[in-house]
């Protein structure tokens, strides 16, 4: 047995532990799984030394372990519930690190589940299954966390102002999962193109509809050649040269990622906004108007007839028809080793200049860009700019500063009755919960 199956299965015979005794028993057991599994990665990192790293992820998994509410659970709830609450604050912590994508941590949540499902007796599911179920769950988290950061990406590549960003981030978060279902539910036989084009031309007109309404200055923000801009970054969040795309693997695994400067995204926005410039002339104003656009825009853009059945391999034209072809996923798909490749710097898109400082860093400035600068710890903040923000609420009708996740985290860690709500991110206006 490796990674921890001769410390996961110590417990099997025991009915009834006490609390206190199966949480030690983890802790230890943690230090020993996650230890093995760090010594892989370790030379990778920078900054921690091999301890520190082991110390970092044992503490965020341990607090997850430690919540009442997964002894109420079935085994499979209890899996997935251990894996996302565990995520959440060890992702928002590590995910810029270059190892966070190669470390396999499934074994120990795996060990914890076991172990927490050991309290009741002897569990009524074999180890595998439930290994098998927190490692979906792991990957499954791994690429929610990579899809976040690769829309942050590309949006921090096109709107330079903090709150612009926020909302657009939002919009695109919000309207991603509805596009996706769309274009899988459609039952019809069709190329897989055209299930690409479905999800693309959802994603376009539900989420810049969401981003209208919600921006000050719109018409200057949110113009056609932004909105170009910003999808053709999310084909390639991470350059050209790195495989992964916000486009769902999902629809792409035959035919490949479509090309940054692919002719069907030019298509949707200009019909999009033409769309919108018929309703401002026909005299449709405030609320009222955008309403009408949300009824109007996902028709008239879904009239777009789908180009010929082909698939993203022939030949690019324009900017990239002397680059090498986009197939990446039909010749290797990605994985999690791929997706920890460095993070490469953008090129400018075609459509429109922009500035040079808001494109995303380079890989060796990731592990030293440190302090959010929308963070009230200014030079003390512990964080960096990529991290979603907490606002401390002193009381029900008393709003206080604003934080990076990881500062709130650090001042939870000395006072646990600090309450505060997300100020931005998918999360934005409900209660912060990393105990």
């Amino acid at each position: 047995m490796r990674n921890g199956d001769q410390y996961c299965w110590g417990h099997k015979g025991r009915d009834r532990q006490s609390l206190e005794a199966v949480l030690e028993s983890i802790h230890t057991n943690l230090f020993n799984i996650v230890g093995e599994a760090v010594t892989p990665v370790a030379t990778i990192e920078k900054t921690w030394s091999q301890q520190e790293m082991v110390k970092r992820i044992v503490r965020y998994i341990y607090k997850a372990a430690q919540s009442p509410e997964l002894l109420t659970l079935g085994w499979e709830e209890l899996g997935k519930r251990l894996v996302d609450q565990a995520m959440g604050s060890y992702g928002a912590a590590c995910q810029d690190k270059q190892w966070f994508y190669e470390i396999d941590l499934a074994q120990a949540f795996a060990s914890v589940s076991w172990q927490l499902l050991c309290l009741n007796g002897r569990p009524r599911v074999r180890f595998g299954q439930i290994k098998e179920l927190v490692q979906q769950e792991y990957e499954g988290c791994l690429d929610k966390t990579l899809l976040t950061k690769a829309m942050w990406e590309a949006t921090t590549l096109v709107f330079p102002d903090n709150k612009v960003q926020s909302k657009i981030y939002n919009a695109l978060s919000k309207a991603y999962n509805g596009a996706l279902e769309e274009s899988m539910a459609d039952s019809r036989p069709m190329e897989e193109l055209q299930r690409v084009e479905i999800f693309v031309r959802k994603w376009i007109d539900d989420s810049m509809r969401r981003a209208w309404c919600s921006l000050e200055s719109v018409e200057v923000t949110l113009t056609d050649a932004n909105v170009l801009r910003l999808f053709q970054a999310l084909v390639a969040p991470f350059g050209s040269g790195h495989p992964y795309s916000c486009i769902p693997d999902s629809l792409t695994k035959g035919i490949g990622r479509p090309p940054e400067d692919w002719k069907f995204i030019a298509q949707v926005v200009k019909q999009l906004f033409n769309t919108w410039k018929i309703e401002a002339m026909s005299g449709g104003t405030g609320s009222s108007s955008r309403k009408k656009r949300k009824r109007s825009n996902a028709e008239q853009v879904a009239s777009l007839e789908a180009p010929a059945s082909r698939s993203f391999t022939e030949a690019p034209t324009s900017r990239s028809a002397q680059a090498p072809v986009n197939n990446c996923f039909t010749e290797a798909p990605i994985s999690k080793s791929t997706k920890a490749e460095p993070f490469l710097k953008r090129e400018p898109s075609p459509a429109g200049s922009f500035d040079p400082e808001d494109s995303p860093i380079e890989e060796s400035d990731l592990d030293f860009e440190r302090q959010h600068p929308d963070c009230t710890s200014l030079e003390d903040c512990v964080g960096h700019r990529r991290q979603l923000l907490v606002r401390h609420m002193i009381d029900r009708a008393a709003q206080g500063d604003i934080y990076c996740e990881e500062c709130w985290r650090s001042f939870l860690e000395q006072n646990t009755k600090l309450q505060g709500i997300w100020e931005d991110g998918p999360l934005r206006g409900q209660p912060v919960d990393m105990r």
